[in-house]
């Protein structure tokens, strides 16, 4: 279900003057009682990105990033995936998504800052979320014989991944608090950032062991072609 209701910027410490009140003001606080339960749940959606806005700074997400991403190449094409599913919806938000430059990443050994693996030698401008970019194909030998191929992330820049999942999530918030209206093509793309979210809350406290045991959807990276592409 969508709703055409113009949701607002909230009033952040940064802000100087708040003159469009926020939607979620507004139903807590100016409409009957006994109205709550039924439009919470119409916009169900916009108050849980609006939580998330007011859970994590820019700076803790990326930190629950350079945390999580360490998981590996299984974790992290995980995210890609979800990433993926605003196909072409992204160019509202980010139109120069492929070529921007604040997230080029360039091969370069001696430059850790903007390297996505030590072993690619691809010249990579703007965001990717390709697992063949930030991982490459190894293999161990089997005994009686044969190759069991997978990905390995010796040489994968993570603290560059995050920094590029953390601007993409920056452009969706600005563009969001201007320009949503709660179009179905809005709404597809709110609920495919509220899954990176949910997904990054759910692991955000876990340790290792309890990362291993856990019963999750997460499946095993491909180290095979065809990759599904950069985005």
């Amino acid at each position: 279900m969508t709703t055409d209701i113009q949701t607002t910027r909230p009033l952040r410490i940064q802000d100087n003057v708040n003159i469009e009140m926020d939607i979620v003001d507004i139903v807590n606080t100016r409409l009957p009682l006994d109205l709550l339960p039924c439009l919470m749940s119409f916009l169900e959606p916009e108050c849980r990105y609006n939580d998330y806005c007011n859970n994590y700074s820019w700076e803790e997400l990326e930190y629950v990033l350079n945390n999580t991403l360490q998981w590996g190449p299984d974790f992290c094409n995980h995210l890609f995936k979800i990433f993926k599913r605003m196909n072409d919806s992204r160019f509202m938000f980010y139109p120069n998504a492929r070529n921007d430059t604040d997230v080029a990443c360039v091969p370069n050994y001696y430059d850790v800052e903007c390297v996505p693996n030590h072993y690619s030698d691809l010249e990579v401008t703007g965001v990717d979320f390709s697992r063949l970019t930030w991982f490459h194909a190894d293999y161990v030998k089997m005994p009686g014989g044969g190759k069991k191929w997978f990905l390995d992330d010796d040489g994968t820049n993570y603290e560059a991944m995050a920094k590029m999942m953390v601007t993409v999530l920056k452009r969706f918030d600005d563009w969001y608090w201007g320009n949503y209206s709660g179009t179905t093509l809005d709404s597809d793309l709110l609920n495919t950032v509220l899954r990176v979210y949910s997904t990054l809350d759910k692991y955000a406290d876990m340790s290792d062991d309890d990362f291993d045991n856990d019963d999750n959807s997460v499946e095993e990276a491909s180290p095979y072609y065809p990759d599904e592409g950069r985005w």
